[in-house]
């Protein structure tokens, strides 16, 4: 193969290069296309691939169960091997969308930016009170003594 596309998500992109740069056969693409909603393409010639390939696999393998790291490389090693796997022999160009989201979708979809001099409706939701003793008090007065730390000493 001499070379893949893939299309991920800038941070996603961050995470394949942290992981991947050192390796000596890893080699930064040349042009690498921003794409809408956050997203880039990058064609990876087939030694930077494997080199991709080979960091995330040590990366799911050394660390530990559950944590971030193991997680992405997991998820993207089987996405990137699940797209090789579907490769014709026809030559035909690869590309491995590492996207969750359908095209056309975003959080600005969900959550479009206010107009100007308007709030965004998501900005005033607050996180629901923890119940505990912070939480039961109608007012500043200290439960233990009665006395409200913001009034004025005597």
């Amino acid at each position: 193969m001499a070379t893949a596309s893939l299309v991920c998500n800038r941070d996603t992109w961050e995470f394949i290069t942290s992981q991947s740069s050192r390796h000596p056969h890893f080699r930064m693409p040349p042009k690498i296309t921003d794409r809408e909603e956050n997203r880039i393409a990058a064609a990876l010639s087939g030694r930077s691939l494997i080199a991709v390939l080979i960091c995330l696999f040590n990366t799911q393998e050394t660390a530990p169960a559950g944590d971030a790291d193991w997680a992405l490389a997991t998820t993207l090693y089987e996405r990137i091997s699940q797209g090789l796997i579907t490769l014709a022999a026809a030559g035909t160009p690869v590309t491995i969308t590492l996207d969750d989201r359908a095209p056309g979708t975003s959080t600005e979809d969900e959550f479009p930016p206010p107009s100007s001099g308007q709030q965004a409706p998501y900005e005033d939701k607050q996180l629901p009170q923890q119940p505990g003793p912070a939480a039961e008090a109608d007012d500043d007065t200290d439960q233990d003594t009665g006395h409200d730390p913001s009034a004025p000493q005597e």
